[in-house]
């Protein structure tokens, strides 16, 4: 969404908002790196009930794909229940990286785009 215009934004936002889908958005404030607040939104899941319910959690490919793997192997160890597979993938393998990328970006920019996007959030967690 950072690269398209404002048009494609609003209709990529309202297409969004007819699906009936549910959004939990993990929120990490960038205190060192956006790679750290990667890893510690990351490490929430393992406090996160409704991962037991999943049967694989998608991850964008980007410079971290060993430290998310690390992360996601450590909390599968550690964790009471099954720990869903996970796989990491670029948009064009798996078009619903769009999806996270609209609610991401929306919430992110904050005003008009979260009140839009908020009957669809479901829960914001901070790690």
């Amino acid at each position: 969404m950072h690269h398209e215009s404002e048009s494609v934004r609003k209709q990529a936002l309202r297409e969004f908002c007819k699906l009936p889908i549910a959004v939990d958005i993990v929120q990490a404030s960038i205190e060192s790196s956006t790679l750290d607040a990667r890893a510690r939104a990351l490490r929430s899941l393992g406090d996160e009930i409704a991962v037991e319910k999943c049967s694989l959690i998608v991850l964008e490919n980007i410079s971290s794909d060993l430290i998310d793997k690390r992360i996601l192997r450590d909390l599968g160890k550690n964790s009471h229940h099954s720990f869903p597979e996970y796989r990491h993938m670029t948009p064009s393998q798996e078009p619903l990286l769009q999806l996270s990328d609209i609610a991401a970006w929306s919430f992110g920019r904050g005003g008009q785009w979260r009140q839009h996007l908020a009957p669809q959030v479901r829960k914001v967690l901070n790690a």
